[in-house]
């Protein structure tokens, strides 16, 4: 059966509607060889077209009116002064901050006072080197420790000193590989030397007493905090 709301059919063709616009057909459209993307159902009426032409006609006039001319230089001499005022006032805030003096701090007197000493005679250099008396004093070792702990490191000292430096490093490694003391680890080689000299010499053994025994105090920087802090928690009754 033939569509009949069609071109084919004369009386669909002759319909005359009431504006007077035929009714819309293919013969209207140019001609093209792919026809593939056409749709009728998509087309705008041409009733709404006529509307759009007429509401860009009204928008946009073909030449502007004098009131618009009028406004639009209001406008600009209205942005202009504003933009006069702004670099005015731009300039005058320059000008203040320039004539401010900069500020300076009062200079700090760093050098110490020695006001407070009272000297009654005053020596020279030379006095001063003439008083000094060097005088040979006989170290006694058993004053703050033994003198026999004393002798025997320094025998130990004396042979480890003709080592090769590779074979003391190789030595400590398999000694110690991780440095560590019962279960604390230690990056301070000098708290592990001061641990070893502790050991090696019997003072680690203080349960039951109150004494701490340790050998060495001046094992490096905090060589001494370092290694008997965790000793004395070991040990300790």
């Amino acid at each position: 059966m033939e569509d009949l709301y069609s071109d084919n059919d004369p009386h669909y063709r002759e319909t005359r509607v009431p504006s007077g616009i035929p009714p819309p057909s293919l013969r209207d459209l140019k001609r093209s060889e792919d026809l593939s993307r056409y749709n009728p159902a998509l087309l705008r009426p041409m009733n709404s077209r006529d509307n759009n032409n007429n509401n860009n006609s009204s928008r946009y006039q073909p030449y502007p009116q004098e009131e618009d001319i009028s406004r639009n230089r209001r406008q600009q001499q209205q942005q202009y002064q504003q933009q006069q005022q702004q670099q005015q006032q731009y300039q005058y805030q320059q000008q203040q901050q320039q004539k401010k003096p900069m500020y300076k701090p009062k200079p700090l007197n760093l050098q110490p006072s020695t006001s407070f000493l009272k000297c009654q005679t005053r020596l020279s250099v030379n006095e001063i080197i003439d008083l000094i008396k060097l005088k040979e004093v006989e170290i006694d070792y058993d004053f703050v420790c033994s003198k026999v702990q004393v002798e025997n490191v320094i025998q130990l000292k004396g042979k480890s000193s003709h080592v090769p430096k590779e074979i003391v490093s190789q030595a400590r490694s398999k000694s110690n590989p991780f440095e560590r003391i019962g279960h604390g680890v230690f990056m301070n080689r000098a708290a592990m030397k001061l641990a070893a000299m502790d050991a090696d010499f019997g003072l680690t053994a203080t349960k039951g007493s109150n004494q701490f025994k340790f050998l060495d105090i001046c094992g490096g920087p905090g060589g001494f905090s370092v290694g008997e802090s965790p000793v004395m928690d070991m040990v300790s009754p």
